[in-house]
């Protein structure tokens, strides 16, 4: 008994380490990070320490290691990250981006969460795909070119200043910038987008101090 905790404890700090507390990992990621267990032997000894809830499963495939407040409880798992994890990026290598309303608030000009989101991804072999989570419905939509940070920041920019109306604050421009990661966006990127937005949104996006840079 005491050889099976120390190996639930050892199996765990090495989940831990790897993919943190609160942040989710899959099924696949567990065995490529628990390579020295089979396959059948990782999948009881996760489904043992999911039973003790020391590992909560999020859905058939998607767990994380639960972080515990100081009450006692235990807070949930936010669903977005799955959502960035699955479509957009794995924390090494960017597939995917959001679009729209979503911009809006990870940049603080509104407050409240879209009911609607839009992500751009890589990572989806049909067309299109709505997924819901809660009261939020979410549209995956198959890119068309190969994702870079730069692309990605060219569409993202474009989305973003075609919703925008009034001057950014400070605080929502560093927010921009960051969302950018302080990287200029790049003109022949630009031009791949730029005509499916209104003919305004590049003069906002210049007039906001971003800077444009040849290719």
């Amino acid at each position: 008994m005491s050889e099976n905790r120390t190996e639930k404890n050892v199996f765990v700090e090495k989940l831990t380490n790897k993919y943190g507390f609160g942040h989710p990992f899959f099924m696949n990621e567990v065995y490529e990070t628990m390579s020295d267990y089979t396959q059948l032997a990782a999948s009881a000894l996760l489904f043992e320490l999911v039973d003790d809830n020391l590992i909560k499963r999020y859905d058939a495939r998607t767990f994380y290691i639960p972080q515990k407040l100081p009450s006692g409880q235990t807070l949930p798992l936010n669903p977005y990250l799955i959502l960035e994890k699955k479509f957009i990026t794995d924390g090494t290598s960017i597939y995917g981006y959001y679009l729209g309303a979503q911009l809006l608030y990870i940049v603080g000009i509104i407050n409240t969460p879209p009911a609607k989101i839009s992500i751009v991804s890589e990572k989806l072999l049909c067309r299109t795909r709505p997924i819901t989570f809660g009261n939020v419905v979410c549209t995956i939509h198959r890119s068309k070119l190969p994702i870079n940070v730069d692309l990605a920041n060219a569409h993202m920019s474009l989305s973003l200043f075609s919703l925008i109306e009034n001057p950014l604050t400070t605080e929502q421009r560093e927010k921009v910038a960051k969302l950018f990661n302080y990287r200029p966006i790049k003109i022949d990127q630009l031009e791949k987008f730029i005509k499916k937005f209104p003919v305004e949104t590049y003069q906002k996006l210049v007039d906001a101090g971003f800077e444009v840079v040849p290719n």
